[in-house]
């Protein structure tokens, strides 16, 4: 079954919630080791996830992923969705390739909850003959805790896991008789 692993080209603070501004956000596009960061202002506590989901024409959609606790100190990959199915939300290769397509992730610590980090734009060319049947995200990131919990991103990937359906067509007629999946 093929599949299709893309970057952010655009990621960017949402204040559409949250109480807590992510600061140089583009640092997630790329892993480097270089963060987008976002000040909790609170001293103690391990963060977790609140609402993560895909973005969807620009617009938050589907099944909240979250997976709970950040880890602290160390980055590990958080990993949201599945390679056999969508959550909550049926995909067309449109919706995928387009550039307001991508992921939002937001955490809380107490009172403090992050805007949402939205990355998109990540370049997918999903053929037009696909059937989208899965969605994976990847998160490297992990929180500092000293004077204030610091939330920290390296980078958002998503992978697209899809069938393609072939386009069978009547010799005799030229009529096209539908799409079958091999």
């Amino acid at each position: 079954m093929p599949s299709q692993i893309g970057y952010p080209a655009l990621t960017e603070d949402d204040a559409s919630s949250g109480n807590k501004s992510w600061t140089t956000p583009a640092n997630a596009e790329v892993c480097d080791g270089v963060y987008a960061t976002c000040d909790t202002g609170l001293g103690s506590g391990t963060p977790q996830d609140l609402t993560d989901q895909l973005v969807i024409a620009g617009t938050l959609s589907g099944n909240n992923m979250a997976v709970g606790a950040w880890t602290g100190g160390v980055d590990v990959v958080m990993t949201y969705g599945s390679p056999t199915s969508l959550p909550g939300v049926s995909l067309t290769p449109d919706q995928v390739n387009a550039s307001d397509f991508g992921f939002g992730l937001q955490a809380v610590l107490s009172t403090a909850i992050s805007h949402f980090i939205k990355a998109t734009q990540f370049g997918f060319s999903i053929p037009d003959n696909a059937q989208i049947y899965g969605v994976v995200i990847s998160v490297k990131a992990h929180f500092n805790a000293g004077a204030s919990v610091v939330l920290a991103v390296d980078c958002i990937t998503m992978e697209i896991f899809y069938n393609l359906l072939a386009r069978i067509i009547s010799i005799g007629s030229m009529a096209d008789v539908g799409d079958f999946q091999f």
